[in-house]
């Protein structure tokens, strides 16, 4: 369960014990504050770095792994205890970006102090770096595209009223030297890409899938999966639009779990409009669908 910073409740106690005599006895407290997780990339291969992240929120655990709750960033984090303790921190986010589905993310490193020191009514800052978590598992990439290269590794429908552009224009790449554009003017209506080749091999026993991705967009799209080479389309998430680019989280494991019957996957992103909207511009970059 999600918990708020106590800023707010420190202050309005102090207001409150200058205007009313309190005879509770109160318990000392040790505060934690965290700001924001930091990455670390050093020697790590281009696909693997961090280079974004929408990190919202602080798991904190204490000692043998006690979780003491999830809290939204920055925080301010009162402890009932004092005295040399086992601190951890994990990255916690907002699954398709909707606030009421917050998760531990699972391929994010766990950060971790021992013998740390907490302080009776002291607050102690703590700067949390982490990077993906190869010690958990053996992480794998489904699907890495950047957009860098030529090489291919999407197609697009049939069906498509446009394809992909390799952008280049600084103020709309992401990161690198090209971002993804899909542009559909008035008359276009339809346009939808999937990756390839299929994946037969994604993990079916609830083990952690998610997409990752880079994008802005002034019109919603679609992300889903085609199942048993594309005879089944699952369409999962609507994504809406951001002016600016935003980094998203789609969790795929329930989706997965589901299907196991299917013998193989491909992600698919679409766009249908009406025909009376107006031109729509989708930019997507350093999209990443793993899974250990």
């Amino acid at each position: 369960m999600l918990q708020k910073s106590v800023i707010a409740l420190i202050s309005a106690f102090a207001l409150f014990s200058s205007c009313e005599t309190f005879n509770a006895e109160i318990q000392p407290a040790s505060y934690l504050y965290v700001s924001e997780f930091e990455f670390d990339n050093s020697g790590i291969d281009d696909k693997w770095q961090i280079k974004s992240s929408n990190v919202t929120d602080v798991w904190l655990y204490l000692d043998e792994s006690q979780f003491l709750g999830a809290y939204e960033l920055p925080a301010v984090i009162p402890l009932a205890v004092d005295g040399k303790h086992r601190i951890s921190l994990r990255a916690g986010i907002k699954n398709a970006g909707i606030s009421t589905e917050r998760a531990l993310y699972p391929f994010y490193a766990e950060f971790q102090m021992n013998n740390f020191n907490l302080r009776q009514n002291t607050v102690d800052t703590i700067k949390p770096i982490t990077k993906y978590d190869f010690d958990s598992g053996d992480l794998q990439d489904a699907w890495y595209e950047n957009f860098e290269t030529l090489f291919s590794s999407w197609e697009h429908h049939p069906s498509s009223d446009t394809s992909i552009q390799f952008v280049g224009d600084d103020q709309l790449v992401f990161d690198g030297n090209f971002s993804a554009g899909i542009f559909l003017d008035e008359e276009d209506l339809f346009f939808e890409m999937n990756s390839t080749p299929p994946y037969s091999n994604l993990p079916k026993n609830g083990v952690p899938i998610y997409l990752e991705l880079n994008y802005k967009t002034n019109h919603e799209f679609v992300i889903g999966l085609y199942a048993n080479n594309k005879t089944e389309q699952i369409p999962i998430y609507v994504v809406k639009e951001k002016e600016e680019w935003n980094k998203i989280y789609l969790d795929f494991t329930d989706y997965v779990q589901s299907n196991s019957d299917a013998f193989n996957f491909n992600v698919f992103i679409g766009i249908n409009k009406a025909a009376d909207e107006g031109p729509v511009s989708l930019y997507l970059d350093n999209i990443k669908f793993i899974h250990y």
